[in-house]
């Protein structure tokens, strides 16, 4: 008789019996309970990446610049922004890898950040180290890299951040730095040592504040005082991620351990629940817009947040400052607008995620050593999946091309002496990603 996966033929009895998971069976048995378990996850995982493409396949896709020249002319009559949108999904849609750079001493990168308006990348490293990559880039090449040597912290760095006013920050697990950029270099100006505490990010809003999301709540600091405060405001949880308000110095959001995401208004009461709620811990946060939150948690979730809903509770305390004193009603959870299919991740803190400076385009690494890309409005994937990657992707960051305006601030700087005619070519960034996986650094632009 002809065997059946899955079934054991019994020549006595004549027929087919299922055959059943089986923990007692060696490990290298196809129907031990364990392999069939991974069988079953790496079949949705396949399933799920090729439904992606499927998608991607159905999208409308311009397979070359003179394709989109001709229709944006003969549609000429469309507003702006729609072809604004077409001009963006057809940039994503072209990227493709131009270079691929490798740290000096080997070790892993953990996080990447560009410094504005120059072509400077800082990379922090797991031993400890932040290097400074000074580079200038023709189409496909890049020419003259220099590396520095930027500071040395005695653990992994866990985060990056650059603020107003030249400022930059640095952390590590428990001991965080700040630094100036000066010309082609970054002078550290402070540095400080965190006892008991576990610091996992950091972010610079404007010139007067610097928060630390540690294991011990959310720590904020005005690097502008002679002696810097610290301002602790309790989360109850690990903050993973911070994300900020735009335009507004006081308001920020924390996703945190417990798979919570919380208002933070230095103003007024310190801490507002917004019923938003992952079902493990938040890892990425991000603010699009005018009323969205995008979030990403460990569970592989990734989720776009209306901001104009939020629980009961905290549109009670937002409206009075003095609220009565009786019982306050149980806070209600809010259901996210759009969920972000595609998103693999299961257990991994730290992976790759960035959104464009429009807020339209979002890409977020895998925990398979895979990028993908979505709409963020529309929660629809822009392209295949870039990948596999050699090594796990620990960030990645949207490199806008600087317009007119920004070369003027940089021709006002007192160590700006260029011609402006060439400053586009020479100095301002080009438009791509940088992705940092294991031990190299990868640049994509539109071929």
């Amino acid at each position: 008789m002809p065997e059946l996966p899955g079934f054991y033929y019994d020549p006595e009895r004549k027929r087919y019996f299922k055959i059943l998971p089986n923990r007692s069976a060696p490990v290298s048995h196809p129907y031990r309970q364990d392999n069939l378990v991974q069988k079953q996850k790496q079949k949705e995982v396949e399933e799920r990446n090729k439904l992606e493409c499927e998608t991607a396949n159905r999208q409308t896709v311009r397979t070359s610049h003179r394709s989109y020249l001709r229709e944006r002319e003969i549609t000429s009559n469309k507003d702006s922004i729609s072809l604004r949108s077409n001009a963006e999904k057809f940039f994503c849609r072209s990227l493709q890898c131009q270079a691929t750079l490798e740290i000096p001493n080997g070790i892993e990168i953990s996080d990447i950040q560009i410094l504005p308006h120059r072509t400077q990348l800082l990379c922090g490293q797991m031993d400890g180290h932040v290097r400074l990559l000074n580079y200038q880039h023709n189409t496909g090449d890049f020419v003259d890299q220099e590396w520095h040597s930027y500071t040395k912290h005695p653990t992994q760095i866990t985060s990056i951040s650059i603020g107003g006013d030249e400022l930059v920050v640095c952390t590590s697990f428990n001991h965080w730095s700040l630094g100036r950029i000066l010309g082609d270099r970054v002078t550290t100006v402070h540095s400080s040592h965190m006892e008991n505490t576990t610091i996992w990010t950091s972010t610079a809003h404007g010139v007067r504040n610097i928060a630390l999301g540690t294991s011990e709540g959310l720590f904020m600091m005005d690097p502008n005082r002679e002696n810097i405060h610290v301002r602790r405001i309790r989360t109850h949880s690990d903050v993973f991620t911070i994300a900020v308000e735009p335009n507004e110095d006081n308001i920020y959001y924390s996703g945190c351990r417990n798979g919570k995401i919380s208002l933070l208004d230095l103003r007024g009461r310190p801490e507002n629940a917004l019923g938003y709620r992952h079902r493990s811990a938040v890892c990425q946060l991000s603010r699009v817009g005018d009323w969205g939150l995008v979030s990403g948690g460990m569970d592989g979730a990734a989720l776009l947040w209306d901001l104009r809903k939020q629980s009961e509770p905290l549109l009670h305390s937002i409206a009075s400052k003095h609220p009565p004193r009786k019982k306050r009603k149980q806070e209600t959870q809010v259901t996210p607008i759009l969920d972000y299919h595609g998103h693999v991740n299961e257990h991994v803190r730290k992976l790759g995620f960035s959104i464009n400076s429009q807020g339209s385009q979002l890409v977020i690494a895998g925990q398979d050593r895979m990028l993908r890309f979505w709409d963020v409005y529309s929660g629809q994937t822009l392209r295949q999946p870039i990948g596999q990657f050699e090594g796990e992707i620990t960030a990645t960051r949207w490199c806008q091309e600087n317009d007119m305006q920004t070369i003027r601030k940089m021709e006002s700087l007192p160590d700006f002496q260029i011609n402006l005619a060439n400053a586009k070519d020479l100095l301002a960034p080009r438009r791509g990603l940088w992705v940092a996986a294991g031990k190299t650094l990868h640049w994509y632009e539109m071929a």
